[in-house]
């Protein structure tokens, strides 16, 4: 069985969520149900990297967000080694993103706000993050990841 996270503009819910990522459940999959239709009308979901970002406070391992992102969607595909990585020969969008603390709310679907300070997944150039592959991390000790993997998605959706 696979779990996407479905984190959608009309159907998710921080007590479910946060009940279920306690308990160690969290999605093998993150995405976002943005459509062009969608993308510019909703005020709960901005973008992949602002759904990560939501994940990795509620308590997901950043290596596992990297990989929700990235080499499981790539395996479920059955693209693994074309896709979903940084090897030679592989296709790869890349987007260079940082860590950062910031003053954060997220809002579930039922308006119910969450502002924290949180460690937020942002793009420093001027990029887009449908087309999320690499994350380059500063100041992080990846003692149980040591040395750090690149993980990487090719999404072939135009963005027009």
């Amino acid at each position: 069985m696979i779990f996407d996270c479905s984190n959608g503009v009309a159907h998710f819910d921080f007590k479910v969520a946060q009940s279920a990522m306690e308990q160690g459940f969290y999605p093998d999959i993150i995405s976002t149900d943005l459509t062009l239709r969608n993308s510019l009308r909703t005020d709960k979901v901005y973008s992949l990297l602002h759904v990560m970002s939501k994940y990795l406070n509620m308590g997901m391992p950043f290596f596992d967000v990297i990989r929700a992102v990235t080499a499981t969607p790539a395996r479920l595909m059955k693209m693994q080694g074309q896709i979903g990585t940084l090897a030679a020969n592989a296709i790869a969008d890349i987007s260079i993103v940082k860590l950062r603390k910031d003053k954060i709310t997220f809002e579930d679907t039922r308006g119910k706000p969450w502002r924290v300070i949180a460690t937020s997944i942002t793009a420093p150039l001027s990029v887009t993050d449908r087309l999320f592959i690499a994350v380059c991390v500063s100041n992080l000790q990846a003692t149980s990841h040591t040395p750090f993997q690149a993980y990487g998605w090719y999404d072939k959706t135009p963005l027009l």
